[in-house]
């Protein structure tokens, strides 16, 4: 991760199996300050950092910088701003080095623990998502995006 982090960026930084992130990287979701919850990919968050900081990070008050974010468990590993993603490639290599078998049943035991009803659980944050885009506050930010004549 280099730059931002944001929203839908987050969240899918935060579902990968190791996430490197540049030092001087934002990270923060915007989703909840605009009227909504974000739709999917909750889960992923909970199992990283846990439930109760997951919620603080959800409600998106401020963003947090990448230091803040390792010592919570959102990155895994920090790099100097510009080597990201050459750091990222050493850890895929290391990886790699290990027999994939290994590598697949390890995921196969963790993922009941990582990301257990994560797919009902994003089906209501879906639902909810839909009801929070019927509020005021939500249809207030809709209409700082639509096409003005």
């Amino acid at each position: 991760m280099e730059g931002y982090a944001l929203g839908g960026g987050f969240i899918l930084a935060a579902s990968c199996d190791v996430v490197v992130s540049a030092s001087n990287a934002r990270w923060h979701l915007p989703e909840a300050p605009n009227g909504w919850l974000p739709p999917w990919g909750l889960m992923a968050l909970i199992a990283r950092v846990g439930p109760v900081k997951a919620r603080r990070l959800t409600w998106g008050a401020k963003p947090i910088d990448a230091v803040e974010a390792q010592r919570i468990g959102l990155v895994d590993d920090l790099a100097e701003p510009g080597s990201a993603l050459s750091h990222a490639i050493e850890v895929a290599t290391d990886l790699a080095a290990v027999p994939p078998e290994a590598i697949a049943s390890t995921k196969r035991f963790f993922e009941p623990f990582i990301m257990a009803d994560a797919e009902r659980l994003d089906e209501v944050a879906s639902r909810e998502f839909a009801l929070n885009c019927e509020s005021p506050s939500s249809k207030k930010t809709f209409e700082r995006f639509t096409v003005k004549s």
